[in-house]
């Protein structure tokens, strides 16, 4: 809609004009889920086929959960702050823990959630 708009009167529409505070945190919003999309997916199908298909369902639906807190920590104050970090961190840590799992079965034969 605001590209419409910008457009139909005439002035160049800038994506990152943030000076419109719901346009900057849907940007945001999007940007966070987009930059690791390619690595949860990878990560979690390969912990699927590789490790345990339960495990990497339990890890993805709360990876999902999670990152979904974002809008809502970011609309609190109205801009980033550290409290948005509550969305972002224990998805890094999801990733890495299904990362190292398969390292760790790559390297030594078992799994990590055994150990």
């Amino acid at each position: 809609h605001q590209a419409i708009v910008k457009v139909s009167h005439g002035t160049k529409f800038n994506r990152f004009n943030h000076d419109d505070k719901h346009w900057e945190m849907s940007d945001r919003t999007i940007g966070n889920f987009l930059e690791q999309t390619a690595t949860f997916l990878i990560s979690m199908w390969m912990y699927a086929i590789f490790i345990s298909a339960k495990g990497s369902g339990i890890g993805g639906l709360t990876y999902v959960a999670i990152r979904s807190l974002y809008p809502f920590l970011w609309s609190l104050y109205g801009k980033f702050t550290l409290i948005v970090e509550l969305s972002t961190q224990p998805c890094y840590a999801i990733l890495n823990y299904f990362q190292f799992s398969l390292l760790w079965t790559i390297l030594f034969g078992t799994f990590f959630y055994e150990v």
